[in-house]
């Protein structure tokens, strides 16, 4: 993944004084008067579970250049020190955290050339500050050595006062070799603990200025990384499934016009010093991530390779002028470096728009979203008719394009997103913090999933995760083929708007699934809303106004609760798609509206013949025209509580479809000697030809073969059980002897 070492430039105040040097290239420097220091803020990401996260780059090494880059004027690196004194590394000279900082006095409004290298200090690499090159020395080489990691920059510098975003790039390629048989080949009788890997065809010199690499005269361009123990978790393989082998860094013969070159990889096993196999013509480049994998220890001969940026986001660079009061945006750097400087406090960009200028591919490379809670961004977001696409966000808090937003977001496309967050998850933004006006108009989202494992403190939506304003605007967003998944406050707008006069309308959603997955999570089910859940989830005193097509869906499943009660009710209520699946509990009631299609599957309920705390097992209204639908297939109804099954049709309703399929009805018809009663089945439907209450078993299957298939009713074992099921048939709703709590509903 991506690792990159982002520096700031900031001047201090002027002292006054001038720098004075002799010019006498020959002679030591005395010590460097100047009227200001610059200081270079060092940040470093969040690290990673895998090889190439710069966790081992602990030592920071800056040589200073007069501006045409000829005259060394300070260096600290530990082969070539000049005036290292007036460098000021925080940290005790290195990266023990996320950040350091660099102080070098230097003139104000003068321009100089900087160079950085972050490496391990064990690391075997010389540089030359008269070449402005660094020497690889891969004598001793070993496999799976992340010490060899480095990262470096040469940068053209002005001492003016302004912010220069810098950033610290990868010289080398990482190669990386996966299998995923190695416990077939153990069962073969091969049983693999070490790797390691030949290549020929690396460069051994990196030019700092060009970034170009090259083979030193002489030198064999082949190199030998020893067999080590294999590498484990949490150094996980970049392909999924597959498990390493060996890992190195080389440097790639490279110009300018030729980035990318050819290696010939070999890979060697245990204390094998020839290579076990062989991979020739492995593409590779700097600053990506070669990935070599297949069944290598059983099948040698087939293999496959792959080639992609390591590094997690688009290189940091500066962003584009203000012109006219606008920021125009034309790359994934800039988008970049636009984050990093709101997340860093620099600029919330309040009264400012940024525009993008072009569209801007991702690439599914690892995103930082703009904005934290301590950060939200502040101007305005225009995304002039543009798409920002192959957006990745894993693993943060606030997962989204926006991190945090308090500002705008306006014609802006979003195609092909990947969101998932432990906390807040929505394309457009994660949160809207509270006090703000945020407000996204006008945009589209398409393609792609947005996901939180956030039980009670998770929110998940298609648009926002979490809106704790009051007045935020979500208007005229379309939202198309879009999965959003999560535990409990999920929602196809927002997961949760805490804020009752927010307004959210003119919203549209074609094709976005909804699931609720409450695998392990025993609390109350609230379902959410296309729209949005208030409050977390209870929508009775919140509603904003969407479109939902009936390509969209709504599925619940996993709830485990013994003698637990759900209420899916208007939440629902939109023309789609509904599914029930893997719940064990006692009830579940619902309301469908016109055209909704509910679906209940695998499902287990087991009641109580307790009076007091019978329930239904499924019990709904189906209500609206066109009609609407039921389909239940292999579920277990282990005791019948009051009904298992009761449905209740208002009048607007032509005849509703019903299909009860592949069930098994345990305790079916339980009449209790103390007067505790259920009678099975009750279906109150417009049905005719059948009017009356069955009791005899030939009515039962007569019964059951016309409105069901293939269920299973075994007869129930306590006193008294005589009841099949019943039918209501043109009666009123209330004649049913209880008062639900969907309202009343007739079947006049």
């Amino acid at each position: 993944m991506k690792r990159t070492k982002s520096l700031f430039l900031m001047s201090a105040a002027s002292l006054g004084g001038m720098l004075a040097m002799t010019s006498c290239a020959s002679e030591e420097m005395g010590p460097v008067v100047s009227d200001g220091n610059v200081t270079f803020t060092v940040n470093l990401p969040e690290l990673g579970t895998r090889y190439g996260e710069g966790v081992t780059a602990n030592k920071l090494y800056v040589a200073v250049y007069s501006a045409d880059g000829t005259e060394l004027l300070m260096s600290n690196f530990p082969n070539d020190q000049k005036n290292a004194s007036s460098i000021t590394v925080g940290n005790n000279g290195g990266f023990p955290g996320k950040a350091t900082t660099v102080t070098i006095p230097l003139v104000k409004n003068s321009s100089y050339k900087i160079a950085f290298w972050a490496q391990d200090e064990r690391a075997p690499y010389t540089y030359s500050t008269s070449d402005k090159t660094i020497k690889v020395s891969y004598s001793g080489a070993q496999a799976n050595d992340e010490t060899r990691d480095a990262f470096f920059s040469y940068e053209s510098v002005t001492a003016d006062g302004s912010v220069h975003p810098v950033t610290l790039f990868r010289p080398f390629s990482q190669i990386n070799i996966g299998t995923n048989d190695l416990d077939a080949a153990q069962k073969a009788g091969m049983t693999v603990t070490k790797a390691g890997m030949t290549i020929s065809g690396v460069a051994d010199t990196f030019d700092l200025v060009s970034g170009n690499a090259s083979l030193s005269e002489g030198a064999s361009g082949n190199v030998t990384f020893t067999a080590t123990t294999l590498p484990v978790t949490p150094n996980t393989f970049p392909v999924d499934n597959y498990d390493y082998l060996a890992m190195s860094y080389v440097l790639v013969p490279s110009t300018t016009d030729t980035p990318k070159a050819t290696l010939n990889v070999g890979l060697l096993v245990n204390d094998g010093v020839t290579a076990f196999a062989t991979y020739d013509n492995v593409p590779a480049q700097r600053n990506y991530r070669t990935n070599i994998y297949g069944s290598l220890l059983t099948n040698k001969e087939v293999f496959q390779v792959t080639i992609n940026p390591i590094f997690e986001i688009p290189a940091y660079g500066e962003i584009p002028a203000e012109v006219n009061g606008v920021i125009t945006l034309d790359t994934p750097e800039h988008l970049a470096s636009f984050a990093m400087m709101v997340n860093n406090g620099l600029n919330d960009f309040s009264g400012k728009t940024v525009k993008l200028g072009a569209g801007i591919d991702l690439k599914n490379a690892a995103w930082t979203p703009v904005g934290t809670a301590e950060h939200p961004f502040a101007g305005t977001f225009d995304g002039n008719g543009q798409t920002i696409s192959n957006l990745s966000v894993t693993g943060k808090d606030y997962a989204g394009l926006f991190g945090a937003l308090s500002g705008t977001v306006k014609n802006l496309t979003v195609s092909n997103s990947n969101i998932s967050s432990p906390k807040y998850a929505g394309v457009i933004a994660a949160y809207i913090p509270a006090g703000s006006n945020a407000a996204i108009t006008d945009c589209t989202i398409e393609g792609g999933t947005a996901t939180t494992t956030g039980a009670d403190n998770g929110a998940v939506g298609g648009v926002v995760g979490k809106a704790d304003a009051t007045a935020n605007t979500i208007k005229n967003v379309q939202l198309k083929n879009m999965t959003v998944a999560g535990v409990k406050n999920v929602g196809g707008t927002v997961g949760v708007q805490n804020g009752t006069t927010a307004t959210i309308s003119g919203n549209k959603l074609e094709k976005v699934n909804l699931l609720q997955d409450f695998d392990g999570y025993t609390g109350a089910v609230k379902p959410g809303e296309f729209i949005s859940p208030y409050n977390g989830g209870d929508i009775t005193t919140y509603k904003g106004t969407a479109t939902v097509d009936n390509t969209s869906s709504y599925t619940f499943k996993n709830w485990k609760v013994a003698g637990g009660v759900v209420d899916i009710q208007s939440a629902i209520e939109r023309p789609m798609n509904i599914v029930i699946e893997k719940f064990e509990c006692q009830s579940v009631r619902w309301v469908t509206a016109a055209e909704q299609h509910l679906t209940v599957t695998e499902c287990v309920f087991e009641g109580t013949t307790v009076k007091d705390g019978m329930k239904d097992n499924l019990e709904g209204v189906m209500k609206g025209s066109p009609a609407s639908s039921l389909t239940v297939k292999k579920c277990n109804f282990k005791s019948a509580g009051r009904q298992n099954i009761i449905v209740i049709t208002d009048k607007s309703s032509p005849v509703a479809n019903i299909d009860i399929t592949d069930c098994q009805f345990s305790n079916w018809g339980y009449l209790g000697a103390n007067g505790d009663q259920a009678d099975g089945l009750l279906i109150a439907i417009k049905v005719s030809d059948i009017t009356g209450i069955c009791y005899s078993a030939e009515d039962r299957a007569n019964f059951s073969t016309a409105l069901f298939n293939n269920n299973t009713f075994t007869p129930p074992t306590e006193t008294g059980g005589k009841r099949c099921m019943k039918l209501i048939l043109n009666a009123p709703y209330k004649s049913i002897g209880r008062s639900y709590i969907f309202g009343e509903y007739t079947t006049e």
